[in-house]
């Protein structure tokens, strides 16, 4: 701004002389704020011709741009690693039913069936903490049985499958089997130690109590 100042555009020759003299005793001149208006579209213009900060703000919008593309690139790896994981579990879960149907011969069908629908929801609604559980080092079928456990656990709370005196229902008497198919199961998968399978299947022994 004072480079552009100093010019007899803006100031008169006695005007610039007496600035000069400022100069040379080392002090700078000063600009009232009415010049400094009057000059700053002249200094914007000068600016945008000479390029001053257009590099940072290239540097700037680079990054933008380099941060925004890694953003989308780690959504669409995010995507591809919770679908990849979501279809495995699915085969998991398809070839567990299949088994607790040939290996359950005798066994409610209709407790089979509608844990496994509930562990697939389940599946589908949390792919995220899906793919969290693999990167951890759980296998599919550790997982399909912890949620076995799980959605039988909570089938089994609501007390709706008592019938009287601590008594199941016949789909109630499925769950019960899959909750401690699947404590097995956790157990033989390295997942839960004996003593926990143990606790847990006391824990639901006194839940079902209490409920009749």
């Amino acid at each position: 701004m004072l480079s552009l100042a100093l010019t007899d555009h803006y100031f008169d020759h006695a005007r610039l002389e007496q600035m000069g003299r400022d100069i040379a005793d080392g002090r700078l001149p000063q600009l009232d704020q009415a010049t400094k208006e009057k000059l700053r579209p002249a200094v914007a213009e000068a600016k945008r011709i000479l390029g001053i900060g257009r590099d940072k703000y290239r540097q700037s919008t680079s990054a933008r741009r380099f941060f925004g593309l890694s953003a989308i690139v780690e959504k669409i790896r995010n995507t591809k690693e919770e679908r990849r994981c979501y279809l495995a579990a699915m085969k998991e879960c398809e070839f567990v039913q299949s088994q607790l149907e040939h290996l359950l011969t005798g066994f409610p069908a209709l407790a089979i069936e509608a844990t496994i629908k509930k562990v697939r929801h389940l599946i589908r609604r949390t792919k995220p903490d899906l793919v969290k559980s693999v990167r951890n080092g759980l296998s599919y079928r550790t997982i399909i049985f912890l949620l076995i456990s799980n959605v039988t656990w909570e089938e089994l709370r609501t007390g709706e499958h008592m019938v009287y005196r601590n008594r199941l229902s016949m789909i109630g008497e499925g769950f019960r089997g899959l909750f401690l198919l699947s404590s097995d199961t956790l157990v033989s998968c390295g997942y839960h130690t004996q003593a926990e399978a143990d606790a847990e299947k006391k824990e639901l022994s006194e839940l079902l109590r209490n409920l009749g």
